[in-house]
Formats: structure tokens, sequence, C-alpha cells
């Protein structure tokens, strides 16, 4: 009775130390294509080990910047200006980049955190 009752935060799924949380939501933060986190749960698997869920709202302008640093699009926009069709086209492909580019953008969130916190075993990032 006496081990139940000493166990029984593990049991119930305690949360990480405040501390802790604190500093992966800073790390989080200061991802410039992280606008903010809406939401962060975390669950104690055991001595040292933790699992994470945040939600978070991606920046749109970080997301833009970089999917367009390595691409000229004043000649992308000269080449479509004129031409709807070719306009249709570069909105659909635009389309395309940004989901691909949250996903990367997540893992590589999720690399980070894990490196710099080998205590989080399991994290699982939601977009709002």
């Amino acid at each position: 009775m006496i081990l139940i009752t000493k166990n029984r935060s593990y049991l119930l799924g305690r949360s990480i130390p405040e501390e802790e949380r604190e500093e992966i939501i800073a790390a989080l933060v200061a991802e410039p294509s992280i606008e903010r986190v809406i939401d962060f749960k975390s669950t104690v698997l055991g001595v040292g080990v933790y699992r994470i869920k945040c939600e978070v709202e991606f920046n749109g302008p970080a997301l833009f910047k970089e999917a367009y640093q390595r691409t000229a699009l004043k000649e992308q926009y000269n080449e479509v200006k004129n031409d709807y069709e070719a306009f249709k086209r570069f909105c659909v492909d635009y389309a395309d980049r940004i989901p691909r580019l949250m996903g990367k953008k997540i893992d590589e969130i999720e690399t980070m955190l894990k490196k710099r916190f080998p205590a989080v075993a399991h994290i699982d990032i939601e977009i709002n």
C-alpha cells in the first residue's frame, strides 16, 4: 500500500518539472518559424523519461521567406503577371510547398528538442 501511494503520481501521468517545461517552450518559440505555442502537455513515462505534445501556430511570413529564399520570386512574378494560367500553376506550386515545409520544420524541431532535451523520448507537435 505504501508503494502504491508513493508512486501514485507516476501512475496518474505526472507532468514534467515546470523548469524543464518552460525551457522546452522557450526553445520552441525561439524558432523563427513558430509564432507561438498554444497548448503544451507532458507526461512522465518513467524516471527521467518524458513525452510531450504541443500545438503550435506557425509564423507565415517566416515560412514564406524560407520557401522562397533560394528562388527568384520577382522573376517568377514577371513570368506569371500577364498569364492567368501560369499564375494558377504558380499558386498550386506555392500551395504545395508550404505544407511540405511545415512538415519539414516539425521534423527539424523535434530532432532539435530530442538533442537538447534527451529525457524527451516522444514528441508530438501539431499545427493549430
